[in-house]
C-alpha cells in the first residue's frame, strides 16, 4: 500500500489534512494496522499462555518425583 501523494500534482504543504485521498489510505492504513497489532496480541498472549503451562507442568512433573 503506497500513499497517494507520490508524485502528486496538486500537493502543497499541508495538504494531508485536506485531501480526500489522502484521508481514505491513513483511515485504510490504520485500519490494517490496528487488525495487524490485534492478531499480534493474540498470538502473544496464547504463546505467553502456553509457555506458562509448560512451566507448570514441568513443576507438576518434580513434585511428583
Amino acid at each position: 500500500m503506497s500513499a497517494p501523494c507520490k508524485d502528486c500534482e496538486r500537493r502543497y504543504l499541508g495538504c494531508h489534512s485536506e485531501c480526500a485521498d489522502y484521508i481514505k489510505y491513513s483511515r485504510e492504513r490504520n485500519e490494517m494496522l490496528d487488525k495487524k497489532h490485534q492478531e499480534y496480541s493474540i498470538l502473544h498472549d496464547n504463546e505467553i499462555v502456553r509457555n506458562r503451562a509448560k512451566g507448570w507442568l514441568r513443576n507438576l512433573k518434580k513434585d511428583k518425583r
